[in-house]
């Protein structure tokens, strides 16, 4: 995937797709890649927290 690409997925709300249908670890997975290509925003880290824990990785969503 693409750096525009990844950018799109929370744009087009892929991403709160996932969440809001329980697939944590897809958001999170989606939050990842997003963020090794560039710096994620306050509402995208707001998202990966949400996500983490929702995974069940505590330590990530406090630390996002």
């Amino acid at each position: 995937m693409t750096l525009g690409e990844l950018g799109q997925v929370v744009a087009d709300g892929r991403v709160d797709a996932a969440l809001e249908r329980g697939e944590w670890s897809a958001a999170l997975a989606l939050l990842r890649a997003l963020q090794q290509q560039q710096p994620l925003t306050p509402a995208e880290l707001e998202l990966l927290g949400r996500a983490a824990y929702g995974a069940g990785e505590s330590e990530a969503a406090i630390t996002a």
